[in-house]
């Protein structure tokens, strides 16, 4: 888990296998606006998606993601912050 600023983010499960949707994990203090991307290892974008975060935890799953193993990256823009993290989508 990472925490910046009172905002706390984690993807799970990490590692998976693909099986599995990877869920991003946000715990905020406050309300607003998020932008996630999710890129592979080249920063290719793979994954691009908005959600409004209300204090608390929130949970977006990442649909619609590759099943090919590998590393991925991601990014969590909120207020002119950006929280960076990875994780691992392993063989079936």
């Amino acid at each position: 888990t990472k925490q910046r600023k009172g905002t706390t983010h984690m993807i799970y499960p990490n590692p998976s296998t693909g099986a599995a949707t990877p869920v991003l994990q946000l715990y905020t203090d406050q309300s607003g606006a998020y932008g996630v991307e999710v890129t592979d290892m080249t920063g290719r974008l793979i994954r691009h998606f908005n959600f409004n975060a209300v204090p608390g935890i929130n949970r977006e799953p990442l649909l619609h993601m590759p099943t090919v193993a590998g590393v991925y990256h991601y990014r969590v823009l909120i207020n002119g912050q950006v929280l960076v993290g990875k994780f691992l989508i392993g063989h079936h």
